[in-house]
């Protein structure tokens, strides 16, 4: 979670000084915020003036992951690992992205089939899938239920990952 009094101070001090290393920090506490696009755009504006940055390009792959930039994610997390191949959190970070991927590729499925808008989060009020499904055990629509229950537990495991970050 984000601190809202760091964020205020790291964002007066990168406005006054755009070329300060405190955009790390701002990049970071935007992207604790969910606040992905602005730490992508933080860290990217920085690294233009501190290049070799580390912990700024972990934090530009974690955030590039937190809007489903998963290629970029990975090419900035595999970039660091190839300057310091025992880097912690980029090694974490990497391990972080195949889950995520994995997660959102299976909630995207999911939603597919039941016709779920994932940018809403609307439901249709009857999806044509329940209706005369008697399921395999347990009666009407236990078949159809097990992908939505597999979508709904990804999300609440990339809810629980995100507050841990």
């Amino acid at each position: 979670m984000a601190d809202p009094t760091l964020l205020d101070e790291f964002e007066r001090r990168v406005k006054a000084d755009p070329a300060s290393v405190t955009f790390a920090n701002l990049g970071e506490q935007y992207r604790r915020a969910g606040r992905f696009d602005d730490a992508i755009a933080v860290c990217r504006a920085g690294l233009e003036h501190h290049p070799g940055y580390t912990s700024a390009r972990v934090t530009l792959g974690r955030a590039l992951a937190g809007v489903e930039d998963f290629d970029g994610a990975r090419d900035e997390l595999k970039a660091v690992l190839s300057d310091t191949p025992d880097n912690l959190a980029a090694l974490q970070g990497l391990a972080d992205l195949d889950d995520l991927e994995a997660e959102v590729r299976s909630a995207r499925a999911v939603a597919d089939e039941f016709s779920i808008d994932l940018a809403s989060g609307e439901i249709p009020p009857s999806p044509a899938s329940f209706e005369n499904d008697t399921g395999s055990r347990g009666g009407p629509g236990t078949a159809t239920l097990a992908p939505l229950e597999r979508f709904l537990s990804a999300v609440r495991r990339r809810r629980t990952k995100a507050r841990r970050r």
